[in-house]
C-alpha cells in the first residue's frame, strides 16, 4: 500500500527503480502497475541452493522431545557462534525463549507484534553478542544480515519451500559455512514433502522415515494426481551459494509487458475508477518534453498590444482622475 500510495502521488514521467531479493507474483503485479517498459537485471539465479549449509533433520514423537533435544544440544552450538531458532507462531517464540532463559541461556525473541524499538533492541543485542540466542518467527528469515550466525534451528518446520530456504539462508553467508537443523514431528507431515525437495536438490542426507511421513500426507497424494502441483517458487538463499543448472531468467518486458498492454483493454464497472483514469490521462497529457518544437513555436507568437492614441499619450493626466 505504501509503494502504491507513493507512486500515485508522484509525477507520471518519473524514473522508477525497484530492488527485490525475490520476484514473487505480488511484486510482479506492483511492477505492472507502477512501472513503464521496465527491464529486469538479475544477479545470480533464483532457485539456487546454498551448498555451504550442512543440513540435518531429526524426527521426534512430540514437542516435549524437541525441547529436550534443544536444551541438550544448544550449549555445543553456542561454542561455534550465535544460534537462530525459528518457530511458527508468536506465542511459541515467547514460550521457547522463556524456557531457554530459565535454563540460564541468554535469549531474546522476535516477532511481528513487537514495537519497533523492541525489535531493534533484540536485534542489536543479538548482533553485538550481548545475547547468543534469538528465537524468532519468519519475520527474521528475510532481509537480515546478522554476522556470526553459525547455527539455524527450525524448531518448527517451515510451511513452504521458500520459507525454509530463507530461514537456513541466515547462516552460511558470503562463503562461510553454517549448519541448519530441522526438527520434525508426525504433526508436520503435510510439510515434509517440500522439505525433502529442498534436501534432495542440495544433496543433503536425511532419515528414511521422512519419506514414509511424506507419503502419508495429502500433499503427496495431490502430487501423484497432479504432477504440475507446486507449493511455491524457489527463492534466493544466503550469499555465497553455488549455482545449479537452472535456465536463466528472461527480461521482464517479455513476461510482464504483454500483460500490461491487456490491462488497459479491460473496462471497469466502477464509476470512480473511470473518473480516476480520465483524470490521470489528462494529467499525463499536460507534460511536454523539453525538446518539443511546439515550445519553440509558442515563444515566437506575437503578444497583442492595444493601439495607443497619440493625443492621449501627449496630454498630461490629472492625478484627481
Amino acid at each position: 500500500k505504501q509503494v502504491r500510495s507513493i507512486s500515485n502521488n508522484v509525477r507520471p514521467d518519473r524514473q522508477t527503480l525497484l530492488f527485490s531479493a525475490t520476484f514473487k507474483k505480488k511484486v510482479e503485479k506492483i511492477t505492472r502497475d507502477i512501472m513503464k517498459n521496465p527491464h529486469r537485471i538479475s544477479h545470480g539465479e533464483m532457485g539456487d541452493y546454498n551448498k555451504d549449509i550442512f543440513q540435518m533433520v531429526y524426527t521426534f514423537k512430540g514437542c516435549n522431545d524437541k525441547m529436550i533435544w534443544l536444551l541438550k544440544s544448544i550449549v555445543s552450538f553456542l561454542q561455534e557462534g550465535n544460534v537462530l531458532v525459528f518457530v511458527s507462531t508468536k506465542i511459541d517464540s515467547q514460550t521457547v525463549a522463556t524456557t531457554l532463559k530459565r535454563n540460564m541461556l541468554p535469549t531474546a525473541y522476535l516477532h511481528g507484534d513487537l514495537h519497533q524499538h523492541e525489535r531493534f533492541e533484540a536485534l542489536n543485542d543479538f548482533k553485538s553478542g550481548k545475547i547468543k540466542i534469538l528465537v524468532a518467527t519468519d519475520v527474521a528469515s528475510r532481509g537480515l544480515d546478522i554476522p556470526n550466525v553459525k547455527t539455524v534451528v527450525n524448531y518448527d518446520i517451515a510451511r513452504t519451500s521458500e520459507a525454509h530456504t530463507h530461514r537456513i539462508g541466515r547462516t552460511g553467508r558470503a562463503g562461510t559455512k553454517g549448519t541448519a537443523y530441522t526438527l520434525v514431528t508426525p504433526q508436520d507431515k503435510e510439510y515434509v514433502y517440500f522439505l525433502l525437495k529442498n534436501l534432495d536438490a542440495s544433496g543433503q542426507i536425511y532419515p528414511p522415515e521422512l519419506i514414509t511421513m511424506a507419503q502419508q500426507s495429502q500433499t503427496y497424494k495431490r502430487m501423484q494426481s497432479n504432477p504440475n502441483f507446486q507449493n511455491t517458487s524457489k527463492a534466493r538463499p544466503g550469499l555465497g551459494s553455488n549455482s545449479t543448472n537452472i535456465p536463466s531468467l528472461s527480461l521482464i518486458n517479455k513476461s510482464v509487458m504483454p500483460h500490461v498492454k491487456t490491462l488497459g483493454k479491460k473496462v471497469s464497472n466502477s464509476r470512480q475508477t473511470k473518473i480516476k483514469t480520465a483524470l490521470k490521462k489528462n494529467y499525463e497529457g499536460s507534460f511536454v518534453a523539453a525538446s518539443n518544437s511546439e515550445l519553440e513555436n509558442q515563444q515566437n507568437i506575437p503578444v497583442y498590444k492595444p493601439p495607443i492614441n497619440p493625443e492621449e499619450s501627449s496630454a498630461k493626466k490629472s492625478r484627481w482622475n
